[in-house]
């Protein structure tokens, strides 16, 4: 729960201030600490060690595990229900990481998801959805 509420003051507090590469940076070290936490060890296969620019992941969904371990190897901005920010704790974190959420069932809404993901991307962020 510690490790948690570090991530929700970094995020909230830090993570304004600091450029890109640094959130990233602090994002995969975060991640990297959670999965030790967990007693989780990842062993990845085929791994590339950059993406292109411009790259929208889209990966299968197994657990929430997948979105920490994405993270711990290359930070990513996530695409999610926008059910997800108004979860506890969790919820307050991942909105202030940076999670593009998107209205399910609203045609207006998902042209404003398409918009910001689109300027994700121009700016050279790595996009996740599942």
């Amino acid at each position: 729960m510690l490790h948690l509420l570090q991530g929700l003051l970094y995020v909230s507090f830090a993570f304004p201030g600091w450029r890109r590469a640094r959130r990233d940076r602090e994002n995969r070290r975060w991640s990297r600490k959670l999965l030790s936490i967990l007693s989780i060890r990842a062993h990845f296969e085929n791994l590339p060690q950059t993406f292109p620019e411009r790259c929208l992941l889209v990966l299968n969904h197994v657990s929430w595990l997948d979105i920490i371990l994405v993270n711990a190897t290359h930070p990513a901005v996530f695409i999610a229900k926008s059910e997800i920010s108004r979860w506890p704790v969790v919820g307050s974190l991942v909105s202030r990481a940076g999670t593009l959420y998107i209205e399910r069932g609203s045609r207006s809404a998902l042209r404003r998801t398409n918009e910001r993901v689109s300027q994700a991307l121009r700016e050279g962020v790595l996009v996740a959805c599942f």
